[in-house]
């Protein structure tokens, strides 16, 4: 700190008590001024400074020169901390302020005084005798150098720099009065006059014109130039406080430069304060008008005696006048601006308040001078002087123009609404407490009502529905059950059974109910819509969920079903059952040489002849493609009286392929035949000691041996088949070692748009167990649900994932990519599932919108209420919902539309044959449209061909995933990705379909 330096310096260089005790130390000023503005952390340069001009009186006293920089160091810096604790302002724009200054400055030089004084005393410089004259002097010397540099320092900015310029003029005339009195007070010599001390007060006056004139600056500069001046000339010998006692000169000195600088900062302080109230009220003033000018409401007053008006600035406005060219408002004046036709009402107005001394309100037109017309709202009383006469009348207008014609376009927006109201499709109506107020047309025609007072006068509970709704409530007590929980709720929707008027139809509807209020009573407004077809549709949609379309038969879902009964009853009465798996022969063959249609007819033939050799409590099955399911219950207690009768059976089936199919179109008169055979794989079943999975897997492997055989033949499941079920106990214990090694990993396989562009990516499973092969999830994640070890295995999914979005994040590429997992249904019931997907977000700082929880059917439609109220806790978080391989399960509408899902998964099955197919082609278009009247977004997976896209895009898919973009990959290989690749199989599609 130069400037420190250079000032104690000087300041050591005129010395009052001894070589280190000066009349006034300024540099303990620029210390608190730079400690201050620019923060405690300066204290090491302070230090340096103070040691330097210390160590400057004599090099051979370094210790002592240390000593009394650590009180100067610590005085400043206590002052400087206290100012900053106490909230302290350096634009001394308060008195509060200056007096906080002035008192932090005393406090904080107590501390640089004692520590000098010891430090003197300590090098044997200050006798005992001498130390509290000494401490005196140091502290005043210390305390009035911060109240001289101080004030000076914190004020100088460029702001007060530049407000103190723009007055050079009066500073230059100042100046002038300065010098002349700083002359006679300091330095001329009043050593031999008695009478001299007055002549330094002299210069107060002049503070108190740069403190009001000059700012605080100014105050600041004016009280540090005359101390330095009194200073420098008493030291010199010359001046007022000069005197033969140099005690009580000094005192008066120390007393002088205090009073000044005080009586500047004050006269400063209290000039900004008057100056902050003035702003203040300027600002009220400009507020009030602004107000006035924004609500168009001006003020009046009117003095009856004497006939004088007062507008304010907004009322001029009002009668669309300037009042420059006016000059005062008259009644004449303001006669002229109301319309002709509404003065005499106006005039009356004003006379009847009058003479009863009330208010009155009233409304009328004011024509402004370009020929304009406005309407005007004016509020007025009359105020008595103490005889009760009226003296005054005071009042308001307001000008209602836009109020008017809001009130008009309300009204014809009434009619439009009316006429909106009566057109909507929907059935509108209103619901009081004693029946119904309000209808429109849509009702009218819905419920088969010729007036509407036919409607008003029908009960909706009673007339417009049946006795009982479908689940057997009676239809009276449940619609008053309905109406008192859209009382506490505000709003309500469910589905009802409604009746006709005039034919006692009974249809079903939708309704939706919502409290509102007309003219300040309660009601209830309500919606209903006939959704007759969309339960024929949603029945359409559950008999495809249960059956193929093709073939009629039941499909895998309804099969899987009743061979879950079977067991059930097998285990129940000790029978044996049976199922067979068929596949037909060289079926692919007929497809390529004849077409489609010539497989459908087979497929259609080929059940009916299977049918034809079971019995009728017996199932067959059409599981897809051309494999087919039987199953038989009641093969007897042992055995080997089950064996051949499924024997029996097998063989029945496999001779009905021995005649030809009719497969072209004509039949055999106009067609050609078609011979095939079948393949059967059996394997029988007793109680529930196997799942259904496993014993479809054994009947599959029977197949395939089937296959292997030759074809045209039927296999037993065998018992060394036994042993690829007993390689899972070895599996699922190297699925625990696998766990702990971290041999699993995450697979990513993009997802695109119907641009081809990247939006996101599912996160697939894979393990690689150590020095062995990959083994295939359909092979491990089973076994991991049925052990349980899906839990721990998807809590690791769960934490990988996250990890994986929080660096995506990091990229701009990849930021905005949504991750979707699969989650078991263990995982899911977990009771801490939601604390682990809430605490994994958190701990990884992901968006929840980017990661997607993708659940099977299963899931969800085990305990309905439950799994929404979880999926709902979930939701609260950010993360989306997919329900995944829709169309598989037992879902339904009216659970879908529960669900808080965000995405629709069509199954790969249904997209594999989507081209070939017609069964699942119309499931799929099915799925779509029933996703996109509920708001769902669709992604279908297994996407190979661009056949299947074609299909898939013209139908309205929005989002694609399957090998046909690109096969599941690792994050060193995604990081390597092609994005044109994405896209490629877009390239030569009609864009109508593909976008």
């Amino acid at each position: 700190m130069p400037a420190y330096f250079v000032a104690g310096w000087l300041g050591l260089r005129i010395p009052y008590a001894s070589s280190h005790i000066t009349l006034v130390w300024l540099p303990t000023g620029i210390a608190v001024a730079a400690l201050y503005r620019w923060g405690i952390g300066l204290w090491p340069a302070v230090y340096g400074a103070a040691f330097l001009v210390n160590l400057s009186l004599g090099p051979s006293s370094p210790g002592l020169a240390a000593g009394i920089a650590v009180g100067n160091t610590l005085g400043p810096l206590a002052t400087s901390w206290g100012l900053r604790r106490l909230g302290f302002d350096g634009r001394f724009a308060q008195r509060r302020h200056v007096l906080l200054f002035l008192g932090a400055a005393a406090a904080g030089m107590l501390l640089s005084s004692i520590g000098g004084v010891f430090n003197l005393h300590l090098a044997g410089l200050l006798p005992v005798a001498a130390t509290s004259s000494a401490w005196m002097s140091w502290w005043m010397g210390d305390t009035v150098g911060v109240l001289l540099a101080g004030p000076l320092l914190l004020l100088v900015n460029r702001s007060t720099w530049s407000a103190l310029l723009a007055r050079r003029r009066e500073c230059l005339l100042w100046l002038l009065w300065a010098c002349l009195v700083g002359w006679f007070a300091f330095v001329h010599d009043y050593a031999s006059s008695n009478r001299s001390l007055p002549m330094a007060f002299l210069t107060l006056p002049l503070v108190a014109w740069a403190a009001m004139r000059l700012q605080r600056l100014g105050a600041a500069v004016a009280g540090f130039g005359f101390s330095v001046l009194a200073a420098v000339c008493t030291g010199l010998g010359h001046g007022t406080f000069y005197l033969a006692d140099a005690q009580i000169g000094l005192f008066l000195l120390w007393s002088y430069m205090s009073v000044t600088m005080m009586t500047g900062l004050m006269i400063g302080a209290m000039q900004a304060e008057r100056e902050d109230v003035e702003h203040i009220l300027r600002q009220s003033e400009e507020r009030l008008k602004d107000a006035q000018q924004v609500a168009q409401v001006g003020n009046v007053e009117w003095d009856v005696l004497n006939d004088r008006l007062w507008w304010s600035d907004q009322y001029w406005r009002l009668w669309g006048l300037r009042p420059e060219e006016h000059g005062e408002p008259t009644m004449t004046l303001y006669q002229q601006g109301i319309h002709p036709d509404d003065w005499p009402q106006a005039e009356a107005d004003f006379r009847r308040a009058i003479k009863t001394k009330t208010s009155f309100s009233s409304e009328y037109r004011v024509v402004w001078p370009d020929g304009s017309v406005h309407d005007v709202r004016s509020i007025a009383r009359v105020i008595l002087d103490e005889h009760g006469k009226v003296s005054r009348m005071i009042g308001t207008a307001q000008d209602i123009t836009e109020q008017k014609r809001r009130q008009a376009d309300m009204q014809r927006s009434e009619i439009k609404f009316r006429t909106l109201y009566d057109s909507i499709s929907d059935a509108v109506m209103l619901l009081g407490e004693h029946g119904m107020l309000e209808c429109n047309q849509a009702a009218l025609d819905l419920f088969g009502c010729k007036t509407k007072v036919q409607f008003l006068q029908a009960h909706p509970a009673r007339e417009m529905s049946p006795p009982q709704q479908e689940d057997g409530s009676d239809s009276a007590t449940l619609a008053l059950a309905h109406l008192e929980r859209v009382k506490r709720e505000g709003a309500l929707r469910f589905e009802w059974l409604h009746r006709r008027l005039d034919n006692g139809r009974v249809f079903p509807a939708e309704v939706w109910l919502s409290a509102t209020e007309l003219d300040g009573k309660p009601c209830v407004q309500g919606i209903v819509r006939d959704i007759t077809e969309r339960r024929l549709a949603e029945q359409q949609i559950q008999w495809l969920a249960f059956y193929d379309e093709l073939t009629k038969l039941p499909n895998r879902r309804l099969a899987s079903d009743r061979l879950g009964q079977a067991l059930a009853v097998s285990r129940r009465n000790g029978e044996h059952g049976a199922i067979m798996m068929l596949d037909l022969d060289n079926f692919k063959t007929l497809n390529d040489t004849q077409g489609h249609d010539a497989g459908d007819r087979l497929l259609v033939e080929a059940a009916t002849r299977i049918q034809a050799c079971v019995r009728q409590q017996d199932t067959v099955a059409r599981f897809g493609g051309d494999e087919f399911v039987v199953l038989i219950e009641g093969l007897g207690l042992d055995e080997a009286e089950a064996v051949p009768h499924a024997e029996t059976v097998a063989e029945k089936i496999r001779t009905a392929f021995d005649a030809p199919f009719q497969v072209a179109t004509g039949g055999a008169a106009g067609g050609r035949a078609f011979r095939t055979s079948c393949s059967i794989g059996v394997v029988l079943f007793k109680g529930q000691e196997l799942s259904i999975d496993e014993l479809l897997k054994q009947a599959d492997v029977a197949l395939y041996q089937a296959k292997g055989a030759g074809r045209n033949t039927a296999r037993f499941f065998s018992p060394e088949m036994q042993a690829m079920i007993e390689s899972y106990s070895a599996m699922e214990a190297a699925m625990h070692q696998g766990l702990q090694s971290q041999e699993f990993r995450l697979f990513y396989q993009p997802q695109v748009d119907q641009k081809g562009r990247l939006i996101g990516a599912e996160a697939l499973l894979r393990w690689f167990p150590h020095e062995q092969h990959p083994v295939s999830p359909a092979q491990f994640i089973p076994l991991a649900e049925e052990t349980g070890l899906i839990v721990p295995i998807g809590s690791w999914v769960i934490q990988a994932a996250c990890a994986q979005l929080q660096g995506w994040a990091t990229q701009s590429s990849t930021r905005e990519l949504v991750l979707a997992i699969n989650v078991s249904a263990r995982q899911f019931r977990q009771p801490d599932f939601v604390k682990l997907v809430r605490d994994n977000l958190q701990r990884h700082g992901v968006n929840p919108a980017l990661l997607k929880l993708e659940l099977t059917e299963s899931v969800v439609l085990d305990k309905v209420d439950e799994v929404i109220a979880r999926m709902m806790q979930i939701k609260a978080l950010g993360v989306t919902f997919a329900l995944d391989d829709f169309g598989t399960g037992f879902s339904s509408l009216s659970y879908l539309k529960r669900l808080p899902l965000d995405q629709v998964k069509i199954d790969q099955s249904f997209v594999r044959d989507v081209t070939t197919d017609p069964s699942d082609a119309a499931i799929v278009r099915a799925i779509l449209a029933m996703s996109r009247s509920l708001g769902m977004q669709v992604i279908a997976e297994g996407v190979e061909t661009k056949e299947q896209l074609a299909f898939l895009s013209e139908h309205g898919c929005e989002h694609y995933q399957g090998y046909l973009f690109s096969k599941p990959m690792s994050i060193d290989d995604w990081a390597r990705m092609s994005l044109v690749d994405l896209a490629a199989p877009f390239s030569g599609m009609d864009p109508a379909v593909s976008i």
